[in-house]
């Protein structure tokens, strides 16, 4: 999984639209996952089709306007290496019995290295937020720990006397 999200980094070096991993990959790549069930990128409308047009022999589906209970997106599917890679542009999402813009997450992209590559990724706030106003209770107890481990200062070793 790892090695197929540093190869589609390599290939959107190029994108000039904000695009990032999110999601189970996001939570795998900072070890706060064990194996998502795919990739999940988030961008705009036009990052939708820059991704669709890099990947043109790899696309399964879209891209297309989709929508579900919860989100609605400019979407494609792609199968990279066997790994489905899912990605949706500007997504509007169903919060409180009404459709809202989700313009958020280009606030909150950070990146992190990976095995010598920069990764982009939503912040671990943006994703527990999300996943809240989502109903996604299970990921969101899941980025809490996570979050908790990560801020844990780490226990230093005894000081040795020399007697």
């Amino acid at each position: 999984m790892i090695k197929v999200i540093l190869r589609i980094c390599r290939s959107l070096n190029s994108v000039a639209h904000p695009w990032a991993i999110v999601g189970g990959a996001n939570l795998l790549l900072r070890g706060c996952a064990s194996s998502p069930n795919d990739i999940d990128i988030i961008t705009t409308s036009q990052g939708v089709l820059s991704i669709a047009a890099t990947f043109q022999s790899q696309i399964r589906h879209g891209p297309v306007w989709t929508e579900s209970k919860a989100i609605k997106s400019n979407f494609c599917v792609a199968n990279i290496e066997s790994i489905k890679v899912e990605v949706m542009g500007d997504p509007i999402n169903y919060i409180g019995g009404a459709w809202i813009a989700n313009s958020e997450w280009k606030k909150h992209i950070e990146h992190i290295a990976v095995s010598e590559s920069i990764v982009p990724v939503t912040t671990l706030n943006y994703e527990k937020r999300i996943n809240a106003i989502l109903q996604n209770f299970n990921r969101v107890a899941a980025i809490k720990e996570c979050i908790t481990r990560q801020t844990q200062p780490t226990q230093k070793a005894p000081a040795q006397f020399a007697v």
